[in-house]
């Protein structure tokens, strides 16, 4: 995610911003080089003003009267031999003296080089194997050479080194004989920043660029992003070439152009993630890759000049590493503008970050100055730039970019947890409403609810105990009623009106509760006819809360059933039975009396019935003959009854 651009405060807290980030990347790169080359440094080691050489031939002989001359030391720092001829060997002759043959001396050299063969006194210290320089940057890893007793005399000694050519000059690097103790350690700290770190940033560089390119970037972000993987492999790249050797043999001219060809390549490609970074104008993004492309076709075109022998190679070869400064110093000092407005525009926002990647572009740009300008730590003249500092701060780099990339993870989690908990905020506002408008549209349900139940309880007092009694009123009014038809009237009202106080009386009774109610009262009523009950419930776990409008047209049908049975069928044993089954629960009335006439099958009383029956969603049959009648009521539980576990409701 491209962190967003805040406008710093006041002016010159933007100035100040930009350039204590300059400063700080300069002072840091500056004091980080310094430690490392002091440390890589024997503590003894002092340039000697020249050292003398002998010109050899093809075979590696000196003529008789070849001259020995001096090659004077050059901040590069080497020792060059200076010869027209450009002959194919030089041997180059160190003396010293040597207090005590029994002292570990060593021959501290500050690169490989070209060095084929090292003698002390004559005697071999390294056999003559020779090492192609231009196989690849690994010739510039210092070495050191323990001297052997046995060849060590007191006084003067003599170590001759022999240099193939290195390609237009004879070089031979900076050097230091002295205690072994001492150049072992140099040698370490110089193995250390020459070979193992470069190693280490090549393998985070690529690691952060594979971590890049597994994310699912947002569209606003792809361009960046392969900006940034651009960077990271082409950096991996040039910090392998300069501090290992390629797999297969580079001619002269190749590994010049690979080498200055890598170095305009990172330049323009820290340019361009920049740019992007930046939010740099979109002419200038377009513009970039054509810049190196006409750098890199004019380099090649050189090459090709230089190799076809057309001119001299000297002439045509020697320009790129000033081309490459010029190249590196436009791209290199523009991002550190770049980077140095950014932060001032943020006012100090991501200062590290990019202070860091200033100290990349420093690396670069040292890198390719040291090669024409012969730099050196500013304040120690005495000790010249020896390695490349841009492997080096590829670790950097790496490291600052996976720091980023952890940020921005960071960000993006942070904003997702506040977009959650704003949106955790909102929904248990908007459940709150609901809950709201849930309460009282309940409350509204319930007061309807209880309204129509109202309303249906008027209705059965009004058709059944109102019915009863208004049939009574009617007859005494029009006739003399006889005392049993006034004693019927009465008890069928009486009964009506203690189920629906029985339906009324336990909205939460359950199926089981209901009949055992029922069964108390119609005990009662039968006894008094000579009608032996028998009464069977078994429910289990099937023993359903009917609520008061199911009770109550439950108790109706039973009640139907048990009077039609009394009045018509004239039994003298009925059973009331329940039990459970796959449906639902069965519900059953069973009496041993003479059955119903047709006339008492298709009147109101049955019709009632199977009307109450339907309303509650349950099945009733009837089945009457001269041996009895049985009405059989299936209840469902899926109608809309909740089922009721064995141990409650």
């Amino acid at each position: 995610m491209r962190a967003q651009l805040r406008p710093s405060g006041h002016p010159l807290g933007a100035v100040l911003w930009a350039c204590s980030a300059l400063l700080a990347a300069q002072l840091a790169f500056w004091l980080a080089i310094g430690a490392a080359e002091t440390a890589a440094r024997p503590s003894t080691m002092q340039a000697r003003p020249y050292i003398e050489y002998v010109a050899l031939d093809a075979d590696g002989q000196a003529a008789p009267d070849a001259p020995r001359l001096r090659a004077a030391y050059e901040p590069d720092p080497n020792y060059k031999a200076r010869l027209d001829g450009a002959p194919s060997k030089v041997r180059f002759e160190i003396p010293f003296e040597v207090e005590s043959p029994t002292e570990d001396l060593a021959l501290y050299l500050g690169a490989r080089r070209s060095i084929q063969e090292i003698r002390l006194n004559e005697e071999v210290v390294k056999p003559n194997v020779p090492l192609d320089s231009f196989s690849g940057g690994a010739g510039w890893e210092p070495v050191f050479y323990m001297l052997p007793a046995s060849g060590l005399r007191t006084g003067r000694n003599l170590v001759t080194v022999l240099v193939d050519s290195e390609g237009y000059a004879h070089v031979f690097p900076e050097f230091q004989i002295g205690p072994a103790e001492t150049v072992a350690r140099a040698y370490g700290y110089g193995k250390l920043f020459n070979v193992d770190l470069p190693l280490v940033a090549v393998g985070i560089l690529l690691f952060t660029a594979l971590l890049c390119l597994a994310v699912n970037w947002p569209v606003e972000d792809r361009a960046r992003v392969r900006a940034l993987v651009l960077l990271l492999l082409v950096w991996a790249v040039g910090s392998y070439a300069v501090a290992f050797s390629p797999p297969f043999v580079m001619s002269r001219e190749a590994t010049i152009l690979a080498y200055y060809s890598l170095a305009n390549a990172l330049a323009i490609a820290a340019a361009w993630y920049i740019a992007h970074q930046t939010r740099a104008p979109p002419a200038l993004l377009r513009a970039l890759p054509w810049i190196w492309a006409s750098v890199q076709a004019g380099m090649v075109l050189a090459t090709l000049v230089a190799v076809a022998g057309l001119d001299d190679p000297r002439r045509w070869l020697g320009s790129f590493p000033m081309l490459s400064l010029v190249v590196t110093a436009v791209f290199c000092l523009g991002g550190m503008l770049m980077l140095a407005l950014a932060v001032g525009r943020e006012g100090g926002r991501h200062w590290l970050e990019r202070s860091m990647l200033m100290v990349c572009l420093t690396a670069l740009l040292v890198d390719s100055a040291d090669a024409t300008l012969k730099l050196h730590v500013p304040w120690m003249a005495s000790i010249p730039l020896t390695f490349y500092a841009a492997p080096l701060s590829g670790l950097l780099l790496g490291l600052g970019m996976v720091t980023a990339l952890a940020r921005e993870a960071t960000l993006a989690r942070r904003v997702v947890s506040n977009a959650n908990a704003v949106l955790a905020e909102r929904l248990a506002a908007r459940e709150a409403e609901l809950a709201q408008v849930h309460d009282r549209e309940k409350q509204l349900l319930v007061r309807h609810a209880a309204l129509e139940e109202r309303q249906r309880i008027v209705r059965d007092m009004h058709d059944g105990v109102g019915g009863n009694l208004l049939g009574l009123q009617m007859q005494l009014r029009h006739g003399q009623p006889t005392l049993a038809r006034v004693e019927e009237q009465v008890s069928a009202s009486l009964a009506d009106l203690r189920l629906m106080v029985d339906a009324l009386d336990a909205p939460e009774a359950t199926l089981s509760e209901v009949l055992m109610g029922f069964e108390r009262r119609l005990r009662e009523h039968l006894q008094g006819a000579g009608i032996e009950l028998g009464f069977e419930a078994v429910l289990g776990d099937r023993d359903p809360v009917l609520g008061t409008r199911v009770s109550l047209h439950l108790l109706r049908i039973l009640q139907e059933a048990v009077s039609n049975a009394c009045r018509h069928g004239r039994p003298s044993h009925l059973t009331v039975a329940a039990w459970g089954n796959d449906e639902g629960v069965l519900l059953a009335v069973t009496d041993d009396g003479s059955g119903f006439a047709k006339e008492v099958q298709a009147g109101r009383g049955l019709a009632s019935m199977r009307a109450r029956a339907a309303d509650i969603g349950a099945r009733i049959d009837i089945e009457s003959t001269p041996a009895g009648t049985e009405v059989r009521l299936q209840l469902p539980l899926s109608s809309g009854i909740p089922e009721r576990t064995a141990g409650g409701a």
